[in-house]
């Protein structure tokens, strides 16, 4: 997360303030001390990362993550867990890194800690997602049904094997006006197309073209969705673990090549829309059907991947407090000064594998405009920045934090 200084000869007020007493603050309990203030040391801007590989556990037991492993009645986190990095730059500037593993939460999770760190440090109160520890929140049913398609898929992905390329990394920036006018041409496709749609369809289809193109090849999109507020009984923002779900839309070579972008985007907008609750709970009774002898759950596999995969960080976007402005995102409000949002915000899965990743941030600026994230094998991500039908959408592009 890269944040502006004003003045340079103000920086002796700028924060230092470690995670130890952010803990103490936001969870109640007194904690290590885990700053890490790291002079000179080369740190991508703008990193929150989470490591790839998902044990069946924390997936499936969400708000334990970490926490019962060391006392089932104390909420503290080892210095380890979270790891933050903070690098001035000589022109001015503040990058803030925030690392954690996919066993303690997701990047919701993780986004709103940050949040609630800097609301700690600017005295805000009450803190506005207060992270919420509920060991019971994401359990298996006592009558579990694991004969549903996202079982399936999941045991399926906890088969297959991939083999280690070499990946690399761009972020494209869009801007409110392209998104607007996108959306507007898709409109009679998909008069209720979200920012999401229309850039996972975009480039799902321009990747696809960089992969086999062979009528018959099946082209899958695996969507990685938060589902913290799609549940009957809804989980709090600030529940502290993870609410992924992971869910696949599939499309044929031939149909692929045919359908207009439009079709694609309602495509994309159906799947989501359709996804059922039952779907999610399925997978945490899968999960819990897993464990072997002694309770003990099965190896660890990637959930990103083998295909294609879309991470969906929407739902950062919630309704404004603010009249004449319908949406704010939760993004921009992650300020360590009081008016002083960050000029950019990038997420980062470590380790990626197979097809390649794809992540849509909301924009810290108000509004339709979203960055993406994508992660693909380097030789295919050359060609994809070079690609027509992105290029004229006219993004502003980051190459290994360099534009």
């Amino acid at each position: 997360m890269a944040l502006p200084i004003q003045d340079r000869g103000q920086q002796g007020h700028k924060p230092r303030h470690g995670l130890g007493e952010a803990y103490g603050e936001v969870m109640h309990k007194d904690s290590r001390e885990v700053e890490e203030h790291n002079e000179g040391a080369t740190t991508r801007p703008s990193v929150v990362a989470a490591q790839p590989k998902v044990h069946g556990e924390p997936m499936q037991r969400g708000s334990w993550s970490l926490v019962e492993h060391i006392d089932s009645t104390t909420l503290w986190l080892p210095a380890t867990a979270v790891q933050p990095k903070i690098n001035d730059f000589e022109g001015g500037g503040v990058a803030v890194g925030l690392s954690c593993p996919h066993m303690l939460g997701d990047a919701t999770c993780a986004t709103l800690f940050f949040k609630s760190w800097t609301e700690v440090l600017r005295r805000r109160e009450p803190l506005e997602h207060p992270p919420s520890f509920n060991p019971l929140a994401l359990r298996g049913r006592s009558v579990p049904n694991i004969h549903t398609k996202s079982a399936k898929y999941y045991a399926t992905k906890s088969e297959v094997q991939t083999s280690s390329v070499q990946m690399a990394t761009a972020t494209f920036k869009f801007s409110n006006s392209v998104i607007k006018k996108c959306l507007s041409e898709v409109h009679e496709d998909c008069p209720d197309a979200t920012p999401f749609d229309l850039l996972a369809a975009l480039f799902w289809t321009r990747i696809t073209r960089l992969k086999d193109s062979r009528s018959d090849y099946a082209h899958s999109l695996s969507f990685c969705t938060d589902c913290r507020r799609l549940l009957q009984v809804p989980l709090p923002y600030g529940h502290f673990g993870n609410a992924l779900h992971f869910s696949v839309l599939r499309l044929k070579g031939e149909e692929m090549g045919q359908v207009s972008l439009g079709h694609v985007v309602q495509l994309v907008h159906s799947h989501l829309l359709g996804m059922e609750e039952e779907e999610f709970w399925s997978v945490i009774d899968w999960f819990e059907a897993q464990k072997g002898e002694g309770g003990k759950f099965a190896p660890p596999f990637r959930v990103y991947g083998p295909e294609l995969t879309c991470i969906n960080l929407e739902h950062m976007v919630v309704p404004s407090k603010v009249a004449g402005s319908p949406t704010r995102s939760l993004l921009a409000h992650v300020m360590f000064a009081e008016g002083r949002k960050p000029v950019h915000v990038s997420y980062r899965v470590g380790n990626v594998e197979g097809e390649g990743l794809i992540v849509v941030i909301p924009s810290t600026e108000d509004g339709l405009a979203r960055t993406v994230m994508v992660t693909l094998p380097e030789k295919e991500l050359t060609e994809l920045c070079e690609d027509q039908a992105i290029q004229c959408l006219e993004p502003t592009m980051l190459l290994s934090g360099k534009r």
